[in-house]
C-alpha cells in the first residue's frame, strides 16, 4: 500500500477548517454544538471542490415528508 502527502492547498484548506471549528467552539457566546460546524464544513467542502474543479453545492437542513424527524 502506497501512502501520498496531500497537496499543500488542500492541507493549508484543511488547517483554516480547524482554525474556524477551534474558534466557534472557543467563542464565549453559548450556542448550540451542531450549528458551530455548519459554515465550516460548507467552506472546507466548497474549497476541496474547487480544488478538484468540481462544482460542490450542500444542504444544512433538509425536510422530508415521509419521514418522522430531519435527516440531516
Amino acid at each position: 500500500m502506497s501512502t501520498s502527502t496531500p497537496p499543500a492547498a488542500f492541507l493549508e484548506l484543511v488547517g483554516s477548517y480547524a482554525d474556524r471549528v477551534a474558534a466557534n467552539f472557543l467563542s464565549p457566546v453559548e450556542a448550540q454544538p451542531e450549528d458551530q460546524l455548519k459554515a465550516p464544513v460548507g467552506s472546507l467542502l466548497r474549497g476541496a471542490g474547487e480544488q478538484a474543479d468540481l462544482d460542490v453545492n450542500w444542504r444544512t437542513e433538509v425536510r422530508a415528508d415521509d419521514v418522522d424527524g430531519r435527516p440531516d
